[in-house]
């Protein structure tokens, strides 16, 4: 009787685990990170100039010397010069399952004059971000464009 005391004994240690798995939580393999979005936010209430925009090669910074942007926080892009000023909107979209890269959306659809504001309505893919310079990269396989504000 002890032989199968003994025997039923180590038959239940061997198939107990000590690992419970039941209740961990699942490991996310592809976690979503939106490394950029506080900066983004952080943007309202300071001034940026445009300290680079290349356009296929082509540098189009000058077009836009004198030129001040503001990110406001209702989502508006104000962009003043000594002679006009123009506004458009910006949107912040984050990083999903489905496009892994964080976007800001710029439009200044009706602008006046729309020219040289054109060039920068597009989806661009954040590169890099901190409050003092935000770094914008758009390419859609026939037009590649990079734009930089930096705070002034």
């Amino acid at each position: 009787m002890k032989n199968l005391l003994f025997a039923f004994s180590i038959l239940l240690f061997v198939s107990c685990s000590g690992d419970d798995d039941s209740n961990v939580d699942p490991v996310d393999d592809n976690p979503i990170i939106n490394q950029f979005e506080d900066d983004i936010t952080a943007l309202s209430g300071n001034f940026y100039t445009i300290s680079q925009l290349t356009v296929n090669g082509e540098n189009k910074t000058m077009d836009f010397a004198g030129n001040t942007f503001s990110f406001n926080a209702d989502g508006t892009l104000d962009s003043q010069t000594d002679l006009f000023s123009a506004t458009g909107s910006y949107q912040y979209m984050g990083a999903t399952m489905q496009n892994t890269n964080e976007l800001l959306i710029i439009s200044f659809v009706g602008a006046n004059p729309s020219e040289p504001f054109s060039d920068l309505n597009e989806s661009w893919t954040i590169t890099d971000a901190t409050v003092d310079e935000v770094s914008l990269d758009f390419s859609n396989g026939t037009d590649t464009k990079i734009l930089i504000f930096t705070k002034s």
